[in-house]
């Protein structure tokens, strides 16, 4: 998987070039697979086959549902939205790296079938942090004020 950062980054990237109501809601859904399912992998790590679903496509629809419940009824469906498009675009990229064995399972609870593009492996993420950031901040600094509506 990118690391925390690299998936924080894309997020500021996208901000940039789309208009997004709740960013830092958008922010969290961009973590958020990670956030709930990687404690429990480094914690216990025979929880892997009860933990690993926890980061498919239709379970982070369910926990993001639950999460906007937590905010007031007038900007809930927003914030269903906002966290989302944010887990959207973290399994997006989990989905480019390689993996040595099953890893993410796209369908489930309806299939265990396991797939991904393959184009690098995760802890290449952390090579590649230093340009990752540099070019966050320059498209940044580019887009400044330019959001599109």
């Amino acid at each position: 998987m990118p690391d925390l950062i690299t998936h924080l980054c894309s997020a500021q990237v996208v901000r940039r070039l789309c208009r997004l109501p709740l960013f830092p809601v958008f922010a969290l859904g961009v973590i958020l697979p990670d956030l709930i399912s990687r404690p429990f992998h480094i914690l216990f790590p025979s929880t892997f086959w009860f933990v690993e679903p926890l980061h498919s496509p239709f379970v982070c629809l369910l926990y993001c549902a639950l999460a906007s419940l937590i905010f007031v009824p007038a900007i809930r469906k927003v914030c269903f939205f906002s966290l989302s498009g944010g887990v959207a675009l973290h399994l997006f990229l989990d989905s480019f790296q390689k993996q040595i064995g099953p890893m993410y399972y796209w369908l489930f609870p309806f299939s265990w079938k396991s797939w991904w593009f393959g184009f690098f492996w995760p802890e290449d993420a952390l090579f590649f942090l230093p340009a990752t950031v540099l070019i966050t901040l320059l498209v940044s600094w580019m887009m400044k004020g330019k959001e599109i509506s």
